[in-house]
């Protein structure tokens, strides 16, 4: 099982994150990379919000193809183009991240890989296989 780190001696989580996670040996550990607001042909919506959800849904389905979940997501990247749009990306988030929530870091960055890109997250996940009798 996970393990959700939380201390008093720093300042609490700002939104929607733990401090920490543990992850126990013998987890499987997967790295998934950036993903961003693009349908599975590469169209990538002019709509804010669109590409929102599409990062989210892309980031989902790529752990799906593991055999995970957002459940199992440790720690999470968010990279933003616009200040403006956090709300937009937090709203998307906290429709699906439960608590405890995964570790996190957001940076608003100048650019990202296509100019046309809003947002991009990439992220650790770990799955526990349960112990069989």
């Amino acid at each position: 099982m996970l393990k959700h780190i939380e201390t008093s001696k720093v300042a609490p989580p700002f939104g929607s994150y733990s401090q920490a996670v543990e992850i126990p040996l013998g987890a499987r550990v997967l790295h998934v990379a950036g993903q961003v607001g693009a349908t599975p042909n590469g169209v990538i919506p002019d709509d804010v919000e669109s590409q929102a959800r599409l990062m989210f849904e892309n980031l989902g389905l790529v752990l799906e193809a593991a055999g995970m979940t957002l459940r199992d997501v440790v720690h999470v990247n968010y990279y933003i183009r616009y200040e403006e749009d956090l709300s937009i990306v937090r709203r998307c988030r906290d429709a699906l991240f439960i608590p405890p929530y995964p570790a996190a870091s957001l940076s608003i960055v100048k650019a990202l890989g296509r100019p046309e890109w809003r947002f991009e997250i990439d992220c650790v996940a770990a799955k526990v296989d349960e112990v069989r009798p």
